[in-house]
C-alpha cells in the first residue's frame, strides 16, 4: 500500500439565492488526464462587476463557468493571473503564466484547445456552450499588452473596459437614441467611469451626467470624468425640457422608477448593464419597461466583430489599454490575501463601501495537500 499526495483547492462560494451568505470549501483535485493542465490562481480583481456576476448569475449563466462543491451554491468568476503548476499539454510548460477568467479559488483545471503562441481556449465540456469571450486565456510571455507592474490594474479594468467600449460604441451607433444627454447610474462603478471616458470621445456633443450615492459624489467629481455629478437624491434637478439616454449600472428598480417618473417622455431609452445595488429589486412600479433593455457585451461584441471585420476587437483592446493606463494614475488598491480578508472584501464591495478611486485586489492563499492510501 502506497500513500499518494493530492492537491486541495480552496474555493470561495456564495449562496445563489442569498449572496450575503458565504463559505470557503476544500475540494481535492484528481490527477490530470492527457490534454489537461492545472493552474494556481495567484491574484485578481474584485469589484461591483463581480457582484453583478452573482446577481445576474442565472440570467447570463455566470454560475455555469465554475462548479461549486454542492447545489445551491455558486463560485463567482473573476479576472486575474495564474501560473501553470502541472501540464499534460504539448507546448505549454509548467511555470507559464496566464491572464483570463478564473474562479474565486486557488486552482483551476483547463483543457486547452485552439492553442497559439499568444492564447488558447478552454475546451472543457461544460463551458463549450458559454460565451467564447470568457473562455480565452492569454499567454503572458507573448502578450503585447502585458506589463507586470500594472497587472492589478489590468485585472481591474481590462474586462470592464471591454464592456465600456461596447457601450460607448452602442451609444455612438445609436446616436444615444437621439437624446441630448447621457446618464450613467452608479457613476462610481469602474465600468461606468470607463464608459463615460470613451463616450466623451465617441459622442462629444452629448454631455454625460453621473448619478451616484451621496457618499461618492465628491470622489467622483474629483475624477473629472463626468460633465456633471448628482446624487440619487438630486434626480429632480435634471431639467425636463431636455432628453436623456440612461446607462444603468446600478440595477436598482426604485432609482430607475424615480428617474423614469421624473423624466417621463424625455427618457428615450434605459439600457441595463449591471447590478451594483444587489439588495435592490431589478424592477419597480413607475419604470418604463417598453424603453428598457438588457445589454450583454459578449453578444454585442460578436455581432459588431462580424459587422466591422475585426476592427471592433482592435478598438476594444486599444480602449482597454487606454483606460488601464489612465486608472493606474489615480486608483488605490484595496488588498486581501487571507480567507478572512477576502471574505471581508467581498462584503465591503457587496455593500458598496469601496470608494470610486479604490479597487479590490485579491491574492489567493496557498491550497492544501491531502494524502490517501492507494
Amino acid at each position: 500500500m502506497a500513500i499518494q499526495q493530492f492537491e486541495v483547492k480552496k474555493q470561495f462560494e456564495v449562496k445563489k439565492d442569498a449572496i450575503e451568505e458565504t463559505r470557503w470549501v476544500s475540494i481535492p483535485l484528481p490527477p490530470l488526464e492527457e490534454g489537461q493542465l492545472r493552474v494556481r490562481v495567484h491574484h485578481g480583481a474584485f469589484t461591483s462587476n463581480n457582484i453583478s456576476y452573482a446577481v445576474m448569475g442565472e440570467t447570463f449563466r455566470y454560475w455555469d463557468f465554475f462548479q461549486p462543491q454542492s447545489p445551491g451554491w455558486g463560485c463567482i468568476p473573476l479576472w486575474g493571473f495564474a501560473q501553470v503548476t502541472e501540464s499534460h499539454v504539448k507546448g505549454i510548460e509548467e511555470g507559464e503564466r496566464l491572464y483570463g477568467y478564473f474562479p474565486m479559488a486557488t486552482h483551476l483545471t483547463l483543457e486547452p484547445k485552439k492553442i497559439s503562441d499568444g492564447r488558447f481556449v478552454d475546451g472543457v465540456a461544460h463551458r463549450s456552450a458559454l460565451p467564447a469571450i470568457y473562455n480565452e486565456y492569454s499567454r503572458l510571455k507573448n502578450d503585447p499588452f502585458h506589463d507586470s507592474e500594472k497587472e492589478p490594474f489590468r485585472a481591474l479594468f481590462f474586462p470592464l473596459a471591454a464592456t465600456s467600449f461596447g457601450l460607448a460604441d452602442w451609444l455612438e451607433q445609436q446616436d444615444g437614441k437621439g437624446a441630448d444627454h447621457i446618464i450613467c447610474l452608479s457613476a462610481s462603478s469602474k465600468t461606468a467611469l470607463g464608459t463615460a471616458m470613451l463616450a466623451k470621445e465617441k459622442c462629444p456633443a452629448k454631455p454625460i451626467i453621473g448619478i451616484t450615492s451621496e457618499k461618492h459624489v465628491g470622489v467622483v467629481e474629483n475624477l473629472n470624468i463626468y460633465d456633471r455629478v448628482l446624487s440619487y437624491d438630486e434626480i429632480e434637478k435634471l431639467p425636463t425640457d431636455q432628453s436623456y439616454v440612461i446607462v444603468d449600472f446600478a440595477g436598482n428598480g426604485h432609482i430607475s422608477a424615480k428617474l423614469h417618473t421624473h423624466l417621463k417622455d424625455q427618457m428615450r431609452h434605459n439600457i441595463l448593464v449591471g447590478a451594483s445595488h444587489p439588495e435592490a429589486p431589478r424592477k419597480a412600479q413607475g419604470m418604463n419597461q417598453e424603453r428598457s433593455a438588457l445589454f450583454f457585451m459578449p453578444s454585442y461584441a460578436e455581432e459588431r466583430m462580424k459587422e466591422t471585420g475585426g476592427l471592433f476587437g482592435k478598438g476594444m483592446w486599444k480602449a482597454a489599454a487606454q483606460i488601464t493606463d489612465h486608472a493606474a494614475q489615480w486608483m488605490t488598491l484595496v488588498g486581501a490575501n487571507t480567507q478572512d480578508s477576502i471574505t471581508a472584501l467581498y462584503h465591503k464591495v457587496r455593500e458598496g463601501k469601496l470608494r470610486a478611486d479604490e479597487g479590490g485586489h485579491i491574492t489567493f492563499p496557498s491550497g492544501d495537500k491531502a494524502y490517501a492510501n492507494t
